[in-house]
């Protein structure tokens, strides 16, 4: 074997060493980036399901005292009791569930139908509120 022979192996030994290397840094990397990604989505949820079961505790405690009758109906208290049951039951420690989707999809369906009964508009973060939503109960 020859020196030319030497270089062109050595050239395709750092060429499989870097290719290794950066699969290696490309999958913890990855991991990272998953990780940040992850935590941030759980966060979102969960301060979207704490802000639900918030608004569920407080339309609980008004119709407990008898603030609002009017608004309180049959329909509007099962739907709370339903709301406030698929929260107590949604499944905090398996996120890749199917079941977790399912759930999560329940629970916004049911919030969605307590905004429409009671008239009021919820604001996420960044949203504008038109004058005319505005003019609901806006909690």
């Amino acid at each position: 074997m020859d020196i030319l022979d030497a270089v062109l192996n050595l050239e395709e030994e750092f060429y499989h060493e870097g290719k290794q290397e950066g699969e290696e840094k490309g999958a913890r990397d990855g991991c990272v980036e998953g990780y940040d990604f992850g935590v941030a989505k759980g966060r979102q949820i969960g301060e979207e399901i704490g802000n639900i079961s918030g608004m569920v505790n407080f339309l609980f405690y008004w119709h407990t005292v008898g603030y609002a009758p009017i608004l309180f109906n049959e329909r509007l208290v099962k739907n709370l009791e339903m709301l406030s049951d698929l929260i107590a039951h949604f499944p905090h420690d398996k996120p890749h569930d199917n079941e977790y989707n399912v759930q999560l999809e329940n629970i916004h369906s049911k919030y969605k139908l307590l905004e429409i009964r009671l008239g009021i508009v919820m604001k996420k973060k960044g949203e504008e509120i038109s004058k005319q939503e505005s003019n609901s109960l806006g909690f």
